[in-house]
């Protein structure tokens, strides 16, 4: 991920050799603080991308990121936390919390040798740590600790999981000494040794009682401050546009506002998403945003575009991802920045699990039956990990949560895992190549969507009230996701109804439910993908003679290459 490359007490060959990273157009290692005896400060970025540094005295300060509005008082506010041997840690704490935006901190005071480094409220930014001995490096960019650690191996449950769900719950990376470090973390960090202490403070706020016309009024004004406040502040915006409720709804609301900026959206090679396209077509012209629009077709996915996802992801972001890169170079070569819908899904949809549950145990199947395709016994012998391991690393990752109820487990669980290691570090890979962000993680917003119960969330119920008093009367718009528009009460009504039956039928049985998706062996992944040849060295002799004769799905193929591969390619 592009942004802060920080060290302490790695040597110069060290920190040189970790420096190579796979080339991008535009980017480059920016130092900041280069003392080879101590730390090592850098951002490894394009020209554009949002880093400052300021100095006063024996105090700096590193910032990167944005904040809606942008704030021309933020560095006296952040230099305000210094104290003369020490932080204000409660003022600093306090002016995270304010804030609306994507960013990380570095405080240092250079005369006491120490350090103070904070992210935002939600971990917008991923960042990781790495621990050798007196040695501590944070990075933006995993592929830089990676190749800075001297003894680091492969973590055998963190490959189990990826498999598993597609992404790490929890602090672990695939490589053993990498951790990712929680949203809303305080890391106070002793320059001279290395030490650190970290405080991990994310809380998610408890739905209230009852829900009223002024709390969804209130939705919807906060929504729109979180959007307009992102349009002020970032030039040269534009939306991807799909046909889902999430982005058509942020579509509604620029068009509400008089706002005319592009909407784009993207056509993949194997035309897997024509009711997308189609309801994109219907949002377009309800909205009279026809000459806002723009439509990509997508070439079809390159063995080279899975190589550079590998490496610029090391294996945090899904290898199958890659045919969206394409589309992603739009957004690069005309320089625009991507306004997206991401986290609609998880503060206005309904996000209990479907049934009651009444153990832990049961709380886990049914976690499997929403992500994984594959059974956890396939996994342990495609991962040569115990079963027990990776139960009980979930188990030790849900009993952190600050609640003791198995449905807000559940909750927590799609909100600190599913979006903040799968759609967090998805919209971070956009970064590589463009400015992303969504108001749907604006503070208040969340905050308010949070408190809003999940049964009043039903069915897309806050949906169907927010549309009517925007233009386009989109409720009327088919749900690609539902195949059925939120005026539709009967089909919403089976469809919930069939999803929660599978659900039961997988966590009271004890059992992942098998895919509908076609089985394959090794050979005709490759065939299919165009891996025989060009891209032949994706699939390592040691992957061939494990893997060969077993069927999977497409998907679990490319989660076996992102677990295996970024070690191994070019």
């Amino acid at each position: 991920m592009p942004g802060l490359l920080f060290s302490i007490n790695y040597d110069k060959n060290a920190i040189q050799k970790a420096l190579n990273f796979y080339p991008l157009p535009g980017y480059s290692v920016n130092e900041i603080l280069n003392d080879h005896r101590r730390f090592f400060i850098a951002s490894n970025s394009p020209k554009d991308y949002p880093v400052t540094w300021w100095q006063r005295g024996d105090q700096g300060v590193y910032f990167e990121g944005m904040v809606y509005p942008s704030d021309d008082r933020m560095a006296d506010e952040l230099f305000k936390c210094f104290l003369p041997a020490g932080f204000q840690h409660q003022l600093l704490d306090r002016w995270v919390l304010k804030q609306d935006g994507e960013f990380v901190v570095l405080l240092i005071d250079f005369k006491t040798q120490q350090a103070l480094l904070v992210n935002d409220r939600f971990g917008r930014l991923p960042l990781y740590l790495l621990k050798e001995g007196r040695k501590l490096a944070i990075s933006r960019e995993l592929s830089f600790l990676s190749k800075l650690t001297e003894f680091g191996r492969p973590d055998k449950t963190a490959q189990a999981l990826n498999l598993l769900f597609g992404f790490i719950p929890g602090e672990k990376t695939l490589i053993d000494k990498i951790q990712r470090i929680s949203p809303h973390s305080r890391l106070e960090i002793d320059l001279m040794n290395g030490r650190f202490m970290m405080v991990n403070q994310f809380e998610i706020i408890s739905p209230s009682g009852e829900v009223g016309r002024k709390d969804m009024d209130l939705l919807l004004q906060h929504l729109n401050s979180a959007l307009e406040n992102r349009v002020n502040s970032l030039p040269h915006a534009a939306l991807s546009l799909s046909g889902g409720l999430d982005s058509r709804l942020l579509a509604s609301l620029l068009r509400n506002n008089d706002r005319s900026l592009p909407w784009l959206t993207y056509a993949d090679y194997e035309s897997t998403a024509q009711s997308d396209l189609h309801a994109v077509d219907l949002i377009v012209d309800r909205l009279g945003g026809r000459p806002l629009h723009q439509r990509i077709d997508l070439p079809q996915t390159s063995w080279m575009d899975v190589v550079e996802l590998l490496n610029l992801k090391q294996g945090m972001n899904p290898a199958d991802m890659a045919f969206l890169l394409p589309f992603l170079r739009v957004f690069r070569h005309t320089k625009k920045v991507m306004f997206t819908g991401d986290g609609g899904d998880k503060t206005l949809d309904d996000l209990r699990p479907g049934v009651k549950i009444f153990s832990q145990k049961q709380l886990i199947s049914s976690l499997m039956v929403k992500h994984s395709l594959i059974s956890l016994s396939l996994v342990g012998f495609l991962s040569e990990t115990k079963q027990d391991d990776v139960l009980d690393y979930i188990n030790e990752t849900i009993k952190r949560y600050h609640t003791n109820s198995f449905e807000k487990k559940y909750i927590h669980f799609m909100i600190r895992e599913r979006a903040m290691h799968w759609l967090f570090e998805g919209e971070d890979r956009n970064r590589y190549y463009c400015w992303t962000t969504t108001p749907y993680y604006s503070p208040d917003f969340f905050d308010l969507a949070m408190r809003i119960p999940m049964k009043a969330k039903a069915g897309g119920k806050v949906f169907k009230y927010l549309f009517p008093q925007l233009p386009g009367d989109l409720q009327n718009v088919v749900n690609p996701n539902w195949s059925a528009a939120l005026t539709q009460t009967n089909q919403l009504y089976w469809l919930f109804f069939k999803q929660s039956l599978k659900t039961g039928v997988g966590v009271y049985l004890g059992k992942t439910t098998r895919s509908s998706a076609e089985y394959i062996d090794l050979e005709s992944f490759k065939i299919r993908n165009r891996f025989v040849s060009e891209g032949s060295h994706l699939i390592t002799e040691e992957m061939s003679s494990r893997f060969g004769k077993i069927k999977l799905p497409e998907t679990v193929w490319f989660r076996i290459i992102t677990t295996w591969s970024p070690k191994s390619i070019p």
